[in-house]
């Protein structure tokens, strides 16, 4: 089988990450990168050796003149792909999509910016693989729901969840986008947030309830659970079965999401990317059936592994999602373990536990 063409629109946060991911994919080939003609970011992709592609023939001479690489306009790229990441802003993505629609076969994935109803399918990689095989175009839902999903999939999967409440403590924006960030206010939202109508895109029947507030950081978000169980559970099998799931590492030591950034970059982390959510070991409280904890979750970079999976699970190259999942993490680096990999239905003995645990609380 040959190896599945990507193609990316959109070199920025999101973009140069998954272009960096693809391309250690061994079953994907990354096609080209395409944005603005004035973008920055298109030298920054010529340098890693990507071929650029232009958004507009606007001034397309002299772009050439300074990108070597260049080879065409946008709509050159889509005739040689087969899925195509759309990483622009929230928005942006529609204003594409009647181009899109007329390229035959095209799958397009977008980020959790955009709305559940501006696509076919949400996805994440634990709860709905197979829903989106077919599906022409899918959005990977936002980081703190993938952060959030992945943390009540563990405890679902092993336990049974009732209900849950989070609260998330959201950093603005991303480090370079400082006219978002509050210099020195708290926002919070006013009502539920979205974050739960957002989980319940990709994990039905799940009763579950968010509220926000945005923070003038830059780290991270912290998410605050409360989790009703169906039934009993001790500390020590909370930890055992959030160990099981991979892109989730239990940690101990580390008090703020500043250490913990510090941490990933002391790893050998590639900007510092860290897309496995951290539980803090020591913030996890279980009362009877009621489960409390705090996790970190990475926004720049939670969502690359679930949009590598998601790209396999559109094109039918695997019906296992477990498959895809060690295949996108080991070559991402991000699954260390030595023990067998975990699937959600082997024993608690023969499981995935991250092999970051081990550095993290070193």
């Amino acid at each position: 089988m040959s190896n599945v063409r990507v193609g990316i629109l959109g070199y920025g946060v999101i973009g140069r990450r998954l272009a960096d991911a693809v391309n250690v994919q061994s079953d994907m080939e990354l096609t080209g990168i395409s944005g603005r003609s004035n973008s920055f970011s298109l030298r920054d992709a010529m340098w890693q050796g990507y071929d650029i592609y232009v958004s507009s023939a606007i001034g397309l001479r002299e772009v050439a003149a300074r990108l070597p690489t260049i080879q065409g306009e946008f709509a050159d790229l889509l005739a040689k792909i087969d899925v195509l990441l759309d990483c622009t802003p929230s928005g942006v993505p529609q204003q594409h999509r009647e181009l899109l629609e007329s390229v035959p076969n095209l799958v397009t994935i977008v980020q959790g910016g955009e709305t559940s109803g501006s696509c076919e399918a949400s996805f994440h990689s634990m709860t709905n693989f197979n829903e989106v095989a077919g599906e022409k175009r899918i959005r990977v839902i936002s980081c703190s729901s993938t952060g959030t999903t992945r943390f009540l999939y563990a405890l679902d999967r092993a336990f049974g969840v009732q209900q849950a409440f989070v609260t998330l403590t959201r950093r603005s924006a991303d480090p370079g986008k400082l006219s978002k960030v509050p210099l020195n206010s708290l926002v919070p939202t006013m009502g539920p947030s979205h974050h739960a109508r957002d989980v319940n895109s990709v994990f039905r029947n799940l009763r579950l309830a968010s509220v926000s507030v945005n923070c003038p950081t830059t780290f991270g978000h912290v998410l605050h659970f409360q989790v009703d169980l169906q039934g009993n559970a001790t500390r020590k099998q909370i930890i055992a079965a959030l160990q099981m799931i991979p892109r989730v590492v239990v940690g101990r030591g580390i008090r703020s999401t500043a250490e913990l950034a510090e941490r990933y970059v002391e790893l050998g982390r590639r900007r510092g990317d860290r897309p496995e959510i951290y539980v803090f070991e020591e913030s996890l409280a279980v009362n009877g059936s009621t489960v409390m904890a705090a996790i970190s979750v990475h926004m720049e970079s939670i969502t690359i592994p679930e949009t590598v999976d998601c790209i396999r699970a559109a094109l039918r190259r695997t019906d296992d999602p477990w498959e895809s999942i060690e295949k996108t993490d080991r070559a991402l680096g991000i699954w260390r373990s030595d023990a067998s990999y975990s699937g959600p239905d082997r024993s608690l003995q023969n499981g995935g536990s991250n092999g970051l645990n081990a550095n993290l609380n070193s």
